[in-house]
């Protein structure tokens, strides 16, 4: 009690900001009144037509938004920002600019108030970009996965995401239907190297194993981890066995490129949406064309076409990198389970020079 001492803990504002850009998407529906007769008559007269091109309106909008969504998905998890799409490079960027009939001068032009740049033209940067600008991205280059390596990474991103309040009881491994089977046994070498080779290899592994199958078609195995000590959940769907064939039917050389694994922490990863509407607009009927223009003044009609226009601003928010990581370009091999190289995590294994 006799010494000097005042010392303080200092106040610690955990408080963030990051950068995020923001994509709108769009798309469109469009009637117009002259091509649904054509149609009406090429339905009536053409059986060929009716039983091998026509598609009903209602099966027409639905493909239209299947496929809008599917572009969704895929720009989630793979979408590019332009070149300039940076904090400082951003002024480069293209300029959207507001509508104006300048150039056909048809109409009244406005200058100063036609033809303003209203944006600049960027795109969301989808998980796997944002985890690779954080080197949370790992290229295999080939080489077998090595199980104790990536147990590091594993324990290093429990304690991240606990520390962070996430989810940290279950880590998801996603991967390819044929590799998953790969990493089953994988684990169940190890389970035997930590028994010292006493367990025996007649044993049911199932036993170890809960299996299950999600609505939305994930299909997943769970196995209780001694290190860290979590439920490593291994995840496959048809999705990473199409990335796979996608790259074999490009080049036999190319299929180890397309296996990879992702490590997400799902709630640390959300697609947020800012603005969602849709607006109906339609080309003037004769009506109104004739209070404008002489010629459509001694017409008694014109086709009109109708669209609905629909938006969607919304951007990826990758909000803890270092809680995820992606491992690509993996050897279809089983992984291995004793060549850790010292206390070097690159989960290859071997020794880093060799990397050189």
């Amino acid at each position: 009690p006799y010494e000097s001492r005042c010392n303080n803990l200092p106040r610690l504002n955990l408080m963030s900001d990051y950068l995020i850009w923001i994509q709108n998407s769009r798309w469109a529906i469009c009637n117009d009144e002259h091509t649904q007769k054509f149609r009406r008559y090429l339905f009536e007269g053409n059986p060929l037509y009716r039983e091998y091109y026509h598609v009903e309106e209602a099966e027409y909008n639905k493909q239209v938004l299947t496929k809008f969504q599917n572009d969704i998905a895929h720009t989630f998890l793979f979408g590019k920002g332009e070149a300039n799409q940076t904090e400082t490079l951003w002024p480069n960027l293209e300029q959207i600019t507001s509508f104006s009939d300048q150039v056909f001068g048809e109409y009244i032009y406005l200058p100063g108030i036609e033809g303003r740049c209203v944006e600049r033209r960027a795109y969301v940067k989808g998980v796997y970009e944002q985890l690779a600008e954080c080197s949370r991205v790992l290229d295999l280059q080939g080489d077998v996965l090595n199980f104790p390596e990536l147990q590091t990474f594993l324990y290093d991103m429990v304690r991240v995401r606990a520390d962070n309040g996430y989810q940290s009881k279950v880590i998801e491994i996603v991967t390819d239907s044929a590799y998953k089977k790969l990493l089953l046994q994988g684990l169940f070498q190890y389970l035997q190297t930590q028994f010292n080779g006493t367990l025996n290899v007649n044993v049911d592994f199932s036993k170890f194993v809960t299996k299950g199958t999600t609505p939305l078609g994930f299909m997943y195995d769970e196995v209780d981890l001694d290190y860290p000590a979590v439920k490593l959940r291994i995840v496959s769907h048809f999705a990473f066995d199409d990335l796979v064939n996608a790259h074999a039917r490009v080049s036999s050389s190319l299929t180890t490129a397309g296996r990879m694994i992702w490590l997400l922490a799902w709630d640390t990863i959300t697609m947020g949406v800012i603005e969602s509407r849709f607006k109906d607009l339609s080309s003037g009927n004769i009506d109104d064309l004739a209070k404008i223009n002489s010629d459509a003044f001694c017409r008694m009609d014109n086709p009109v076409r109708s669209i609905r226009h629909y938006l969607l601003k919304w951007v990826v928010d990758v909000k803890c990198p270092a809680a995820s990581l992606i491992i690509e370009n993996v050897a279809f091999a089983v992984p291995e389970v004793e060549n850790k190289y010292g206390d070097y995590t690159d989960v290859k294994g071997n020794d880093p020079a060799n990397d050189a």
